[in-house]
């Protein structure tokens, strides 16, 4: 907390003015009072918590002060791990100290909303860094980041493993190549041979598509036994941890795509679980 500070909820204890706010994992810093309490009143309306609301006084970003309760306030959220998400407010501030603001947000690597009340962001987002222009603003993708942040978390981690994607459509299967390839660092496949679009460290994007698998039988748009039975083969494979499909509609596919499916997913989780 900074000279001139009055508002700050330090985890759920209110000093000076304050609201009742949620418990969540939202942390606020902010060099105005007001905008504190209106940023977190707005949170806890979209159903969201906050770990700490840290008052820092309304000159804490000028030139004068230069930044020195907000410097001091983030390194302390960012080493705190109930503060997933951070959010902070600030009157007019000096466009150095804004900057040297804004690199401390980007170095505690969390996902972090900025609102500089009177500077208008040339980007939405800067590295780990998203700028707002309201208050309202500002509490919206504060909620988000909360939200996105929470559901990451909550996702149990799996042992490594491959991705196999299984397309009809061979565009689809460019695309989807291409940004596997990309992710990986490799590059796709340009010969395609047999319809194979990515083969790289046992990940594979396949199109059924190809001339190679429509000689003789439907195109598998048509009639997707081919890749059902594709499907099914994978419960004998467990290092595949991912599976990719698209599922085309329309005139001339056929006509219950998702059912089949649906049929030979439980074949291959029946094999596997």
């Amino acid at each position: 907390m900074g000279p001139d500070c009055g508002t700050s909820m330090i985890a759920g204890t209110p000093l000076a003015f304050a609201n009742v706010i949620p418990e969540g994992n939202i942390g606020v810093i902010g060099a105005s009072g007001t905008g504190i309490q209106e940023l977190c009143s707005q949170i806890a309306l979209a159903g969201e918590g906050i770990t700490h609301a840290i008052g820092l006084g309304g000159r804490d970003l000028s030139r004068e002060v230069s930044g020195i309760s907000a410097l001091t306030a983030l390194e302390m959220l960012s080493t705190d791990a109930k503060s997933e998400v951070l959010a902070f407010v600030s009157k007019p501030p000096a466009e150095a100290v804004r900057l040297k603001i804004v690199n401390a947000m980007k170095a505690t690597g969390k996902p972090t909303v900025a609102l500089f009340l009177g500077y208008t962001p040339a980007v939405a987002r800067d590295e780990n860094v998203w700028f707002a222009s309201s208050l309202d603003e500002a509490a919206r993708l504060a909620c988000l980041l909360s939200r996105v942040t929470a559901r990451r978390n909550a996702i149990a981690p799996v042992s490594s493993g491959f991705i196999c994607g299984l397309y009809t459509g061979g565009t689809l299967a460019a695309e989807a190549a291409g940004l596997l390839a990309g992710h990986l660092g490799v590059e796709a496949d340009d010969t395609h041979h047999h319809g194979m679009m990515l083969d790289a460290d046992g990940h594979q994007i396949l199109d059924l598509g190809d001339d190679f698998y429509t000689v003789g039988r439907p195109h598998p748009m048509i009639d997707p036994t081919l890749r059902n039975l594709l499907i099914a083969d994978l419960g004998a494979k467990p290092q595949v941890r991912v599976l990719l499909l698209d599922v085309v509609i329309g005139f001339g596919a056929t006509a219950d795509p998702a059912a089949s499916l649906v049929s030979a997913w439980q074949k291959a989780c029946a094999a596997r679980f």
